[in-house]
């Protein structure tokens, strides 16, 4: 198994520039905005909910051994909450790279996004 596929020593930031080309088309173009929709986008969205909540539920059970069930999912639903994800986005500067694959979105829009 490769160090990508395990996703030791990257960074979310290499991970997210490792994607492959037709992957991160898909990820950065949201379906409203473009004629080739994902017929499975929710399908994708629940997917990698339901990773990142792994991800995380790991870390935690790792991280704090001595804490119970019931605080560790405190934890985890805070921090993949939508208001810390958004955080996240904003600091790797995710809302740009949707808005330069926007094409022709309204300038409100593209606000709220980025």
């Amino acid at each position: 198994m490769t160090r990508a596929v395990r996703g030791e020593g990257w960074s979310l930031r290499e991970l997210i520039a490792a994607l492959p080309s037709d992957r991160f088309d898909h990820v950065f173009n949201h379906p409203a905005w473009t004629s080739d929709r994902i017929s499975s986008y929710e399908r994708l969205e629940f997917l990698g909910d339901s990773v990142l909540e792994l991800a995380i539920a790991r870390a935690l059970y790792d991280r704090f051994p001595d804490f119970d069930d019931g605080d560790l999912a405190k934890i985890r639903a805070h921090v993949v909450s939508r208001h810390a994800c958004a955080a996240v986005a904003r600091e790797l500067g995710l809302g740009e790279l949707l808005v330069e694959r926007a094409g022709d979105i309204p300038a409100p829009e593209l606000e709220r996004i980025a």
